[in-house]
């Protein structure tokens, strides 16, 4: 694989895998963590996990309206014992 030029000086000649981790560095992804809901979901749950680009249950959901609306918000994994 050849050099990359860096957008910061066009001259500089920066190590692709270099520039891939500074360029990696700057990216953030927020993921929620909630559990034990137990069938209900609490306006400022929601509020603390808008944003969030991935949200995991850790279980005791309750009813399936709970995943719904944590759904709303963006992707949600976990268990669902306890449903």
């Amino acid at each position: 694989m050849g050099a990359v030029s860096s957008a910061r000086n066009h001259s500089e000649v920066v190590d692709p895998s270099k520039w891939l981790l500074e360029s990696l560095s700057t990216v953030r992804t927020i993921i929620g963590v909630i559990s034990d809901t137990h069938g209900l979901i609490r306006p400022e749950a929601v509020r603390a996990l808008s944003g969030a680009r991935l949200i995991i249950h850790a279980g005791d959901v309750g009813r399936p309206a709970v995943l719904e609306a944590l759904g709303a918000i963006g992707p949600v994994h976990g268990s669902t014992a306890g449903q």
